[in-house]
């Protein structure tokens, strides 16, 4: 299988070459043993997509064991509990939509975009096109 990302140098910075698109990025370092292995893990990623979410939930851990575990439910109430009494009741009065039930109870990690477009959709603030 022929490798998706190359590294390569501009001036002092190392860049992420792409063999499909033929797309440059930077990867912000100038530490060739970082840069590396950042190559190294975005071609893991793209030959391996099936282990992808376990992988980073296990770095995710490493960083905030809770945050894997989080939902929707969480960041709602924390939401809710910011500013004046007014914005607060506000907040809670949307938050009980049954728009949200989409993401209400499902954790942060696992959220697609396609769950924020049921959100938005089922709320009656976007219309597919």
């Amino acid at each position: 299988m022929k490798t998706k990302y190359w590294l390569c140098k501009r001036e002092e910075i190392f860049f992420s070459f792409d063999s499909v698109t033929g797309k440059r990025e930077s990867l912000h370092t100038s530490d060739k043993e970082e840069a590396k292995r950042i190559i190294r893990a975005r071609n893991d990623a793209a030959t391996q997509p099936a282990i992808n979410i376990s992988i980073a939930k296990a770095y995710l851990v490493g960083t905030d064991p809770k945050l894997v575990e989080r939902t929707w439910a969480f960041v709602i109430q924390e939401f809710c509990a910011v500013k004046k009494e007014s914005t607060r009741l506000r907040r809670e009065r949307a938050i009980k939509g049954q728009a949200f039930n989409f993401i209400r109870n499902k954790r942060l990690v696992e959220t697609s975009p396609e769950d924020f477009y049921a959100v938005l959709k089922a709320g009656g603030a976007f219309k597919a096109h």
